[in-house]
Formats: C-alpha cells, structure tokens, sequence
C-alpha cells in the first residue's frame, strides 16, 4: 500500500511540475506580449507625430505659395499706383496741349 501511495504523490509531484513548467512558459509569452504591445504603443505615437508633421509640412508648402503670391500682388499693387500716376500725368498733359 505504501508503494501504491508513494507512486500517487510522485505522480502528484509530476502533474505540479509540468503545471509550474506551463505557467512559467506562459508568464514568459505574457512578458513577451507585455513588451511588444509598449512597443507598438510607441510606434504608434511616433506615426501620429509623423502625420501631423506630414499635415503642417503640407500646411506650411501652402503657406509659401500664398506668401509668394502675396508678394506678387504687392507688386501689382505698385505697378498699378504707378500706372495711376501715369494715367493723371498723361491726362493733365493732353489738357495742356488742348489749351495751347
């Protein structure tokens, strides 16, 4: 009988074992999943960044275009006052030469 209990608690000791085996296999995974999902948090922080500064690249190309753009108009503008001077110097030449 003795024996028979004996092989009991050996078969007892074995079933713990591999079960003590299993969990620590799985805290190992568990470890593993842990560190990759901090990875991929990471990684995904770091592509949000990168499409906003995708966006304010984008954003700041417009910018530029319409500064340019600014610029020419400030030159028409000029142009234009120069023409309008033109214009009224023009106007009150013929009204001189009308006169004579």
């Amino acid at each position: 009988m003795s024996d028979n209990k004996d092989f009991l608690i050996f078969l007892f000791f074995i079933k713990k074992e591999k079960k003590l085996a299993f969990y620590k296999e799985r805290n190992k995974d568990l470890t593993f999943h842990k560190k990759r999902n901090k990875h991929l948090a990471s990684y995904k922080k770091r592509n949000k960044i990168f499409k906003n500064l995708a966006f304010y690249k984008e954003r700041n190309k417009d910018l530029t275009s319409h500064k340019e753009r600014n610029k020419d108009l400030a030159s028409y503008k000029e142009r234009n006052k120069d023409l309008a001077f033109h214009k009224e110097r023009n106007k009150r030449f013929s009204l001189s030469q009308r006169k004579k």
